[in-house]
Parts: C-alpha cells; structure tokens; sequence
C-alpha cells in the first residue's frame, strides 16, 4: 500500500519503478480500515466486558449474597446482571451427602 504510494522499493533499493495500480490501492486501504476497525471494536467489547467483573465485591459469609449499590442479591442475580454465564443449580457431594444423612434417606 505504503510501497505503490511512495514506491519504495525505487526509492530505496533502486529497482525499476513499479506501475501505480489506483484499484488496487483503494482496495488494500479499504481493507486495512475495515480491518482495523473491526478489531478495534471487538478489543472494546472484551474490555468493557472484563472491567465489569474487575471490581471489588462485598460477599456476606454465610448466605453468600453480593452487596451491590447498597443492597444484598443472591450470587445468581449478580452472575446473571455482570455476566454471559449460564448458571445451572445442583449439590456438590458435601451437600449431597448432608442432605441424605438429614433427611434419612442415607
């Protein structure tokens, strides 16, 4: 691009003068910006998307709900609100195991 413009290779190392292709320089230019642009975009979406996650949470010990704005949600609602996760409920096999033995079904 910068080489058909300015004719680099003539200019600096002496070779025969390249023929100027109009076409093809607004061809890699319009591709160049394209690309760029796309990639500075998608650079925003993924920073944007991880400062939100980077900041410091109050999580409360025991019910392990998250102080966001002056009030307590349950980790699911914060997860659902600051992230893409999908989340999924289930028992670990601690739980499980509690679970079974409290309910007599051990």
């Amino acid at each position: 691009m910068i080489d058909e413009l300015f004719d680099l290779p003539h200019l600096l190392l002496n070779t025969p003068k390249t023929p100027f292709n109009l076409t093809e320089v607004i061809f890699e230019v319009t591709s160049a910006f394209f690309l760029g642009l796309f990639t500075i975009l998608s650079t925003q979406k993924v920073l944007k998307r991880n400062r939100k996650l980077r900041k410091f949470y109050h999580i409360c010990a025991s019910c392990k709900r998250v102080k966001l704005d002056e009030r307590w949600i349950s980790i699911e609602e914060f997860l659902h609100e600051h992230s893409d996760a999908d989340l999924s409920h289930g028992l670990c096999e601690t739980c499980m195991e509690k679970y079974l033995y409290d309910s007599g079904l051990d």
